[in-house]
């Protein structure tokens, strides 16, 4: 094409990383279990979260959005614990038997 500028097919414009935040969350001791909750406003199901649970600590990551790492206060039983998302609240929660 005579006349046609040179400009590339494609032009890379800049982006900005998107911020990871820190999520607010509470952890409560009862009966034996500890109860971690997790307030994650801009998460619309659990298949967006990441949760893994060991002995010591609990880590969550939701791709872009949130990242967590908690220390427990006392060790808990990794194989019993289990998650459930609350679509409402926006909140996950944690549910984990401590060691005896």
């Amino acid at each position: 094409l005579k006349g046609a500028s040179q400009r590339p097919l494609v032009e890379e414009i800049g982006s900005v990383a998107a911020s990871v935040d820190e999520p607010a969350y509470e952890v409560r001791s009862l009966d034996g279990v500890l109860t971690l909750r997790i307030k994650l406003p801009r998460v619309r199901a659990a298949s967006e979260v990441d949760v893994k649970v060991g002995t010591k600590s609990v880590c969550l990551e939701a791709e872009g959005l949130y990242a967590l790492n908690v220390q427990l206060p006392s060790p808990i039983r990794s194989d019993d614990a289990y998650c459930r998302f609350n679509r409402k609240t926006h909140t996950m929660i944690v549910t984990m038997p401590q060691l005896e």
